[in-house]
């Protein structure tokens, strides 16, 4: 009996503490913010993620300062990602709802969102635009506001403009709706590896693209309205093993495909069925590789190569296929060797052709299961660009060779492969740690480079300008066509610039940055001195903002993990601006040297709640207890320097003509501000009660500060609790009132604590989830000491 009461306790106990976990574990982070367009600026589109994993979009009338959208773009609001069929945007990941405000008309990059059941559309939205839902597997209903929402329907009848790939794997899907008003094409890969058993196409619709429904399994019978609806070819079902009767009017043009190509064909006005050739879903299971089911069995019939295409002792290959705007632009045919760890890539078109990626690789047919073992790749004949993001994320991809049409090499194409370090054309010599870009002519295209590890790169001349970021590795620049904007980019940015036919011909700017630093800007690196708390950033330029602090974005700061061990900080004279949120609550920081050169910027809250913050002094100077010397500092943001409580005197620029909100909120200590007699720093010294000195024939006075008693005690114990904090720990600090959610820059970034959210139903909700599982956790540890009472009765 007592092993029965052991065995009764062992299993309410792990059911106790699985409900705790699953209750707790399916919370979302709450936060809040604004989207972004193409061009990475906040639209005026407000969202907003509760604890119970509703995502809310909705335009802000009040956001007069920002971009004015209607279309939720594919852009992660925080990290600035792109959508991928493949991952989650990080911001949105965690929905379970989605909720679209009015007034707003189109959405894309909701992909691979796994815990996404459900979307509510206004009657506003009209489009879905690029990687709409794709990959979202678990999404089950999409319906109109105010109308009834029904698991497996997805209700599109507002909805006038579908891009490609729209509902690729979504299996829940079992119904859908379709504005009668629809017209145009049907795009590729506009239902895949759903669950729908009947479609119907809107007369309106003029094409049904190759691919377009493709591997829908259960699919039985495909509606087409129009008279005039044409099939591309029969690949519009791709590589399907079972494939739907079509039904139309007699003397259509769908009548007339279905008949010609062995479908069955049922007449809309009479309902006879004329027998096709192509099996069923009810006469197969269909799956292109080995589905069968009792009674028939199909057999995939394999892919033959043309002869020209020659992958003698490939470990696997495959073809890859694609369109851009109705235009076919990848027919590529692809090798990997695993003895040589090499792709080799080749088409047998001589007009236009690209690469192509993983993306476009034919169903079936593709490398990802070797793309972290290429180390070699080989663009091969009548191939003309490297299409975007073409080898994203190959880590082990060392070199590309490419043939002699390649003029173009497009966004992102190597983007994340780390040992990637040479690229050379066919016929010429190859140089390692050179990428040769003699004949492309399309320039350097955005993040086609990042996180790579290239040292010297070759411009074709027709090249005159960069205006993106180029890997921390890269030294050297060369080019025959030494143009204003280039000699500017090289010395703004440490690279040289070297005219290969004459070496003399050479600007030297090259400063090294170690690539084993950990980068805090697009060019600039930190190194820490652990002895005695010295954090000293090397490099040019910004220092990067932290995204959402309050939002648990501080682990996105570079030094997150050692934050509470920075004492000093030293500041390369070549960096222009630290970044919002930088060194927000770097409690034992104490002084820190800004580059002493004409204007430098301090961004919004950067060293909010740096207690122990002692001076900020300007290179060639000596810091002055008590001291901000920002005396070259053009703008003074909001709450950047609140709680610094050592802080008596402020040296403040004659060019600042506002100062932030809160900017000195409960620095208790502060006293003087010294500037230029009649601007703005003295009236702001009037206003708020500060003494005025003139800064040209006074100096500030050192002081030394002490701490408020109960601020010294809040101090203490923040910067114990993050002693240790690593990157996967959450940033806890925001304790106090003080901290919950504000709008609180003047910028109009917002900021959130996950801690919680008052006077806000989002923040309530978390409160909710953990009393809920209190509730159940107490509730059953009653029953489980009722029940062993019961028996110890019996016994």
């Amino acid at each position: 009996m007592r092993k029965l009461q052991r065995n009764i306790l062992f299993v309410l106990l792990t059911v106790i503490f699985t409900t705790i976990f699953i209750i707790t574990a399916s919370a979302a982070t709450p936060g809040t913010g604004y989207t972004v367009d193409k061009a990475k600026n906040q639209t005026n589109i407000k969202w907003t993620m509760t604890a119970d994993g509703t995502l809310t979009f909705e335009i802000d009338p009040a956001a007069t300062d920002k971009i004015s959208s209607t279309s939720i773009s594919n852009i992660d609001p925080v990290t600035h990602d792109w959508a991928a069929w493949n991952k989650a945007l990080p911001t949105y990941a965690e929905a379970v709802k989605i909720i679209i405000g009015d007034g707003i008309t189109e959405f894309g990059g909701f992909t691979a969102m796994k815990n996404l059941k459900s979307i509510e559309l206004p009657t506003s939205l009209t489009s879905i635009s690029n990687l709409g839902v794709e990959s979202s597997s678990s999404l089950e209903s999409i319906y109109v506001r105010g109308t009834e929402h029904e698991a497996g329907t997805f209700d599109l009848r507002y909805i006038t403009s579908f891009y490609a790939h729209c509902f690729d794997g979504i299996g829940k899907m079992t119904k859908i709706i379709l504005n009668p008003s629809l017209n145009g094409e049907l795009p590729v890969e506009f239902v895949k590896d759903t669950g729908l058993t009947e479609l119907e196409i809107p007369a309106g619709v003029t094409l049904l693209k190759d691919k377009s429904i493709v591997t829908n399994k259960k699919l039985k019978t495909l509606t087409i309205l129009g008279m005039d609806t044409q099939f591309e070819s029969d690949a519009v079902f791709g590589t399907s093993a079972t494939f739907p009767a079509i039904k139309a009017y007699a003397g259509s043009k769908a009548e007339e495909f279905a008949k010609a190509n062995g479908y069955t064909f049922i007449n809309i006005e009479t309902g006879e069925e004329i027998k096709g050739t192509k099996p069923a879903p009810s006469e197969s299971s269909g799956n292109s590789n080995t589905d069968s089911t009792a009674g028939s069995t199909y057999v995939p019939v394999p892919v033959t190569p043309p002869a020209e295409f020659d992958h003698t002792g490939a470990t696997a290959w495959g073809h890859m296929s694609g369109e851009y705007k109705g235009s076919p632009v990848v027919d590529t045919y692809w090798a990997y060797y695993d003895d040589t760890k090499t792709l080799e890539l080749t088409s047998l078109k001589t007009t236009y052709n690209e690469s192509g990626s993983l993306t476009y690789c034919d169903e079936g047919s593709s490398w990802e299961d070797y793309k972290l073992q290429i180390e070699h790749v080989i663009v091969g004949d009548n191939i003309g660009k490297i299409s975007f993001k073409a080898f994203i994320g190959h880590t082990a991809l060392k070199d590309v060779r490419i043939g002699k049409q390649v003029t173009r090499i497009d966004w992102g194409a190597f983007s994340g492969c780390t040992a990637f370090s040479t690229l050379w054309r066919d016929g010429n010599e190859r140089t390692e740690g050179v990428v040769d870009l003699t004949g492309i002519t399309n320039g350097i295209q955005k993040e086609t480079y990042d996180g790579t590890a290239v040292l010297d790169i070759i411009l074709d001349p027709a090249i005159k300008s960069i205006d993106v970021t180029l890997p921390v590795t890269l030294r050297t620049l060369y080019t025959s066509n030494m143009t204003d904007a280039l000699i500017t980019y090289a010395k703004e940015n440490l690279y040289d610039l070297v005219d290969p036919e004459n070496e003399n011909n050479a600007y030297r700017n090259y400063v090294y940055l170690d690539p084993l630093l950990t980068k805090c800007g697009d060019r600039a690196v930190f190194d820490f001195d652990e002895a005695t708390g010295t954090l000293t950033i090397i490099g040019v330029g910004a220092i990067q903002d932290t995204i959402n602090y309050y939002g648990g974005g501080s682990k996105n700061s570079p030094w997150f993990s050692i934050k509470q061990k920075i004492k000093h900080v030293i500041i390369d004279e070549r960096i222009t601006s630290i970044g919002k949120y930088a060194f927000t609550q770097c409690q034992n920081l104490e002084t820190v040297c800004i580059p002493n050169t004409e204007s430098f910027s301090i961004g919004n809250a950067a060293f909010e709640k740096c207690t122990n913050l002692r001076s900020i002094y300007r290179a060639g100077t000596a810091p002055i207890e008590g001291t901000l010397d920002l005396g070259n500092v053009g703008a003074i943001e909001s709450w950047t320097f609140a709680y610094d409580y050592l802080i008596a005197n402020v040296i403040v620029n004659d060019k600042v003509d506002n100062i932030g909100s809160s900017v000195f909120e409960e620095n208790i200590n502060l006293q003087n501000i010294y500037g230029v007699p009649g601007s703005y720093a003295e009236a702001y010294a009037s206003e708020n009660g500060l003494d005025f000195y003139d800064s040209a024939n006074s100096n500030p006075v050192p002081r030394k500060c002490t701490i408020p008693e109960t601020s010294a005690a809040e101090t203490t114990t923040a910067a114990q609790d993050t002693a240790a904090a690593t990157e996967s720990e959450t940033d806890a600090f925001a304790a106090t009132e003080s901290e919950m959610v504000t709008e609180r820059e003047t910028t109009g970034s917002l900021f959130v604590d996950v801690t919680g959210i008052q006077n806000n139903s989002s923040g309530n909700t978390a409160y909710i989830i953990i009393a809920i599982a209190a509730a159940s956790a107490v509730t059953i540890a009653i029953i489980v000491i009722f029940i062993l009472k019961k028996i110890k009765n019996r016994q």
